[in-house]
């Protein structure tokens, strides 16, 4: 607790713990209602059942939060949780904490994700809402597991910035009174006594609130770890599990590794089991930065199952978006996939297929719906160079196939929209040129001119008298496949003249002659 002498190091981290605990949980919560204004958060909540539902399975909403998602008036819940009190007080947004929030506008708020990701500070130039609400997320993280209570005037400065900066930015662009209020305190006699109450009363809650999450944790680890019990029956010990039990004994840390199949998990969990035999308690981790978060004074022993490490990012995300929980290993992705073989999927090798190519696209076209960000960022180019078309405001009576998924123009400029130009330019970038010149939407004048300086390049690069000349040094200077070679096959491509139309426009828009002249 403070007392009423305060050194300039401590009343440095007095204010910066009283902007991180009372002011950001407030103005986070105003940016939470701007997007799920409380009129009308019974009905989203009620629409997003599903995936609140899975967050909770997945422990990201814990058993508190879920309790106050559940007393906000007017939201209907499924039958199979468990029966709430008779007499309930009615929540709302208000009794929402910082954590909370986050993890809705992260999951189901449509925020772009920010350059560093949600679990990390972002860059200083990323200026986006997700990454304001990073930079709150990462210093209430920090301050709610340090020991330290001062703060030298140099890193004080350097963190009241950044969250300084977040607040803002949360805040239609001004900076938030409180901000400047707490800076302003005179952090001595009486007024440190009333804040050093505020600070033990927070620091209490939050206490509470990560004890009720680690119950619930300890609950889902116990359930982990029964089924490995079961499934250890059948375990044979070789000479490699003895080898990797060994090095555990020397060592804090070790990772296990070897190609698809031969029993990395399965030795892991039999390692870790005989670990539990001599006191250990087992923690299934998902990233590292959870052993920080877990650990205790216990002895404990921490898995990390590499479905959630050394997969990459894509399966990553898609498993977030789809609502698997974070431990699901390969084993059990596979065996899923293996239990729809013959009504959903057929097995090349060891390649999963949708059994038919309109399967195929009614899952794409539905999963585009659930969450068009992941989708443009990750989905094979040819969904959206096939089944993503814009409607123009003035045909908005055309017929489409049923799993063609529709943008409206006056969406061109949606912040949801930015994963499709990031990938087009992806694909660019890459020299799969064809992506982009056979898609429907480049038939579209105002997407086109959304797209110009990506299509500044194409120009450049069809403006022939250029052209020709590149590629012919080109292919004096190396015998690799360029990509100036990968857009002169797709030039003598004949299926370019289905989009004849669309690459004129390109090509003869009057604007692009400003940035081409320089090269007659």
């Amino acid at each position: 607790m403070m007392t009423s002498q305060l050194t300039e190091e401590e009343r440095n981290f007095a204010r910066f713990f009283l902007v991180n605990f009372k002011v950001s949980p407030d103005i986070a919560r105003r940016f939470f209602d701007g997007i799920f204004p409380p009129t009308h958060l019974a009905q989203f909540i009620n629409s997003s059942m599903r995936a609140i539902i899975n967050l909770n399975k997945s422990k990201r909403i814990n058993a508190a939060q879920l309790e106050i998602l559940r007393r906000i008036p007017g939201t209907v819940w499924p039958s199979y949780l468990p029966p709430m009190p008779a007499v309930i007080k009615a929540t709302s947004s208000k009794d929402f904490d910082l954590t909370m929030m986050i993890c809705l506008l992260r999951n189901l708020g449509g925020l772009l994700t920010p350059s560093n990701g949600w679990d990390q500070l972002p860059h200083p130039s990323d200026t986006s809402p997700g990454a304001a609400l990073a930079t709150l997320k990462w210093y209430r993280n920090q301050l709610a597991h340090t020991t330290l209570t001062s703060m030298d005037n140099n890193e004080f400065t350097d963190k009241w910035t950044q969250v300084e900066k977040a607040l803002t930015s949360l805040n239609n662009g001004q900076k938030p009174h409180e901000v400047t209020d707490i800076l302003n305190y005179d952090l001595a006699g009486e007024q440190a006594k009333t804040l050093a109450n505020a600070e033990l009363k927070q620091l209490t809650k939050e206490f509470l609130d990560s004890e009720k999450e680690r119950e619930q944790i300890e609950n889902a680890n116990a359930t982990f770890v029964e089924t490995w019990l079961k499934d250890d029956e059948s375990f044979y010990e070789t000479e490699a599990t003895k080898l990797v039990y060994g090095k555990v004994q020397d060592c804090n840390c070790i990772v296990v590794t070897s190609n698809s199949g031969f029993g990395k998990t399965a030795t892991i969990r039999h390692i870790a089991l005989k670990y539990k035999l001599e006191g250990y308690e087992i923690v299934p981790v998902g990233v590292p930065e959870d052993i920080i978060k877990y650990k205790t004074n216990k002895k404990q022993v921490f898995i990390m199952d590499d479905v959630l490490v050394e997969c990459d990012e894509k399966i990553d995300k898609i498993m977030q978006t789809c609502g698997l929980h974070r431990y699901m290993s390969k084993e059990e992705l596979e065996d899923s996939a293996v239990s729809a073989i013959g009504s959903y999927f057929v097995k090349d090798s060891n390649i999963f297929r949708f059994i038919h190519d309109s399967l195929e696209e009614t899952v794409g076209y539905h999963f585009f719906i659930f969450d068009p960000r992941v989708m443009f960022s990750d989905c094979n180019i040819s969904f959206i160079r096939d089944r993503v078309r814009v409607h123009s405001n003035e045909n908005t009576n055309e017929s489409v196939d049923k799993n063609i998924a529709i943008i409206q123009e006056d969406e061109l400029n949606d912040d949801h929209l930015t994963p499709l130009y990031s990938r087009m330019w992806t694909e660019l970038c890459n020299g799969r040129f064809s992506s982009l010149l056979l898609s429907h939407l480049v038939k579209n004048r105002k997407f086109v001119h959304i797209l110009e300086p990506i299509l500044i390049i194409i120009r450049v690069f069809l403006h022939k008298k250029y052209f020709w000349k590149i590629v012919s040094s080109e292919r004096r200077e190396t015998s690799n496949q360029s990509v100036l070679e990968n857009i002169f096959k797709i030039i003598s491509n004949h299926e370019l003249e289905d989009n004849r139309d669309a690459i004129s426009r390109v090509i003869d828009d009057d604007s692009s002659f400003k940035y081409t002249s320089a090269l007659d």
